[in-house]
């Protein structure tokens, strides 16, 4: 073939040898051919260089930067999940304990007692409950509902019980008292003279029902509240759903009522530590 025809013929796979899909021997006679023929060289330089183009990598080199990027791309997909998670998490756990509360309604707070009562001239309610045990944050108080200007009243003293509006009821329920100052809810007036405690719409006490005899377990929780007992005690114990409560003196003594007052037993421990039945 004279030299028109070669060139002719390389000029043809200039492409294929520029991609690289050549055969080796093909590609060693374009290449013989473009270092004595400087006119194809210029035409492989006008379709983009004169170098041949590096190898494609082989099917196992490639398969194993597939894998790199694959797990690179996993690792950084579970490190934004794990981020976002935590986010969230935290932000659940800020926004439970700081988002305002909502009240506790009627059918959720049982009150078994409520008594009014004095001690040391000082007039105190004590209010014996039951409510479910929520998760998150609950709140309990009293408001004052009346004349501020008035210092006698009458005045009514609502119990505020709230949750968290995040907060989920369990399957178990939470009995205890409370021990309020009456004469410190009265908003600075000289003397305390609350006609009625109520919870929403609920009457807890009044003056014409709270004239019955206050039980002696309400003075001993008092004590065990306030720490101002003269007997120190361990524990306060109830089961209100059988109907009594109780508490255990440091000396091993145990005192049982029932919620009206009447003492159910009052007895010491055996040799064994246990109290006789009641």
């Amino acid at each position: 073939m004279n030299n028109e025809l070669d060139c002719a013929i390389v000029r043809d796979l200039l492409p294929l040898y520029q991609d690289g899909v050549v055969s080796e021997v093909t590609k060693n006679a374009v290449q013989e051919h473009l270092e004595i023929c400087s006119a194809c060289h210029a035409e492989l330089q006008a379709l983009g260089a004169w170098e041949p183009k590096e190898e494609a990598p082989s099917t196992r080199e490639g398969f194993a930067l597939f894998r790199r990027k694959l797990n690179r791309k996993r690792f950084l997909t579970a490190l934004v999940s794990i981020i976002l998670t935590t986010a969230v998490l935290v932000g659940a756990g800020v926004v439970a304990h700081q988002i305002p509360l909502v009240p506790i309604t009627e059918q959720e707070l049982t009150v078994h007692r409520t008594y009014r009562y004095e001690v040391d001239g000082q007039p105190y309610f004590l209010v014996l409950y039951e409510v479910p045990a929520y998760t998150g944050y609950t709140n309990g108080g009293f408001e004052v509902i009346g004349d501020e200007k008035t210092e006698l009243g009458p005045l009514t003293l609502q119990l505020k019980w709230k949750k968290t509006v995040l907060a989920r009821t369990l399957d178990w329920t939470k009995t205890d008292f409370w021990v309020f100052n009456a004469e410190g809810m009265n908003a600075g007036k000289e003397i305390a003279n609350f006609a009625q405690l109520k919870h929403g719409d609920r009457l807890l006490w009044s003056e014409e029902s709270g004239a019955t005899d206050v039980p002696e377990y309400v003075y001993v929780l008092h004590g065990y509240y306030t720490g101002q007992t003269e007997e120190p005690l361990n524990a306060f114990f109830e089961d209100v759903e059988k109907g009594y409560l109780g508490v255990c003196y440091q000396d091993g003594r145990r005192v049982v009522w029932d919620l009206d007052g009447h003492v159910l037993a009052d007895d010491y421990p055996d040799e064994r530590g246990n109290y006789p039945n009641f």
